[in-house]
């Protein structure tokens, strides 16, 4: 038998109000603040930066990403702080 359907904001309400925890509270807000504000339609790539993203994933996964802090260090040696 299909169980019945809830009442999504009913028991979202119930839930919020069990935690007891402030930073998943701030989380849990933060997030659906941001919900609110979100004006902007999602981004679709098309096939060139599909494919782009694609690579990126695939060099990844072959473990030949670049470590943030190279990233960051070739930037300042680059641009300066």
């Amino acid at each position: 038998m299909a169980s019945a359907p809830i009442d999504v904001r009913s028991e979202l309400h119930e839930l919020i109000d069990t935690i007891q925890n402030q930073s998943v509270l701030q989380a849990v807000y933060t997030l659906l603040a941001a919900q609110r504000q979100a004006t902007l339609p999602p981004v679709v790539l098309g096939g060139e930066e599909a494919a782009a993203v694609a690579e990126g994933i695939r060099q990844l996964d072959a473990g030949q990403g670049i470590p943030h802090e190279q990233v960051m260090a070739d930037i300042w040696a680059k641009y300066g702080r």
